[in-house]
């Protein structure tokens, strides 16, 4: 959970395209502001991009930029799609009961309903997904080795697209939350339809399932 005038460090962005041609811009200046209840600034944290991770990121954002109920953050870099984040601190964007853990492929063996997750085309979006067991209590995400798949509905089905290593940071005081960022690149075609899973990698196991659409972006109409 992301938490009023609490401290984000690390905070990944995500990967800035190209308006011209689509690719992805890792050099440049990114300028980075935020508004928090009607009040505004420039994001004092220092934003770089980060080669292992392949994506941008900003080292912090202080707990003063983070003291509001809606957050907006927004990201530019010239000639690149602009990013912008818009965080509620109330509560957890998305929150799921499982049962117990279970080493299983089938996410129909778990007593969780699915979660239905929206974004729109072109966007970058963080997904807070909280973990807990069916007694409700947190289960710790810390030392899993966490990939978030989205896949069509196809039989077999095929993977739209993955993110894992960098792109998902698990935080919350029990380490019970999985924060998955897509990226502008990943969003970039609207769709519907798509599933997505959570993995542990390791354990093979689904820790979280449902359905994921990507709405598209109108700018105009005629």
């Amino acid at each position: 959970m992301i938490r009023k005038g609490v401290a984000i460090q690390e905070f990944p962005i995500g990967r800035f395209v190209s308006v011209d041609d689509g690719s992805e811009v890792t050099t440049g200046t990114v300028a980075g502001t935020y508004s928090n209840d009607g009040a505004a600034g420039t994001l004092s944290g220092t934003i770089s991009y980060d080669a292992t991770a392949n994506e941008w990121r900003i080292d912090e954002v202080t707990a003063e930029e983070m003291d509001g109920d809606i957050i907006g953050l927004s990201f530019t870099l010239d000639g690149a799609v602009p990013i912008h984040f818009t965080i509620s601190t109330a509560q957890p964007q998305v929150s799921v009961t499982l049962g117990a853990i279970q080493s299983s492929r089938d996410p129909g063996n778990r007593t969780s309903s699915p979660i239905a997750l929206e974004m729109f085309q072109a966007e970058t979006k963080t997904f807070a997904l909280t973990c807990e067991d069916a007694a409700g209590d947190p289960v710790d995400l810390s030392s899993r080795t966490l990939r978030f798949v989205v896949q069509d509905s196809n039989d077999p089905p095929s993977a739209q697209f993955k993110v894992e290593g960098a792109s998902i940071a698990v935080s919350g005081s029990n380490n019970d939350v999985a924060n998955v960022t897509v990226s502008a690149m990943q969003s970039a075609t609207a769709g519907c339809g798509f599933h997505w899973r959570l993995w542990d990698v390791v354990a093979d196991e689904v820790l979280l399932h449902g359905s994921f659409t990507i709405k598209s972006s109108l700018k105009d109409v005629s």
